[in-house]
């Protein structure tokens, strides 16, 4: 993973992990490209806006320049997985707070980053165990 997506990758998370402690839902706002796998009928026009909370995905990951988690959509509640290369993330921030999250500059995916995706990188890719919440008595 280049420097640019390692950066992009640990900010995330460092967002993602704040918003966690103060007991809000992390989202991110997507500039969509031919390279993002994404339910499109849930996409406004050229972009998305996504819940990466720890309750709201599964299987969640970062790795060779792409964001990678299965959550559900729709009234049929159908699992989907997503596939989203970092240089496409515009934000990252809390619901409650869009202002106060972090942006990116969005540019184009390179044929490097999808060629990581198609050869597999997904698989190399360690999966963490499925989470549940649990409850505090």
């Amino acid at each position: 993973m280049s420097r640019n997506f390692q950066l992009r990758a640990d900010v995330i998370e460092t967002v993602r992990s704040y918003c966690e402690s103060q007991g809000v839902s992390t989202y991110i706002w997507v500039q969509l490209d031919e390279a993002c796998s994404v339910p499109r009928s849930f996409a406004q026009g050229n972009a998305i806006v996504l819940d990466i909370s720890e309750l709201a995905v599964n299987r969640f990951s970062m790795a060779d320049g792409w964001l990678v988690f299965q959550a559900r959509f729709g009234e049929a509640n159908e699992i989907e997985t997503i596939e989203v290369p970092l240089n496409r993330i515009v934000l990252v921030a809390p619901e409650s707070d869009p202002q106060n999250g972090a942006s990116f500059m969005v540019f184009p995916t390179t044929d490097e980053v999808k060629n990581a995706r198609s050869n597999g990188a997904r698989e190399a890719t360690p999966r963490p165990a499925m989470r549940r919440p649990t409850r505090v008595k």
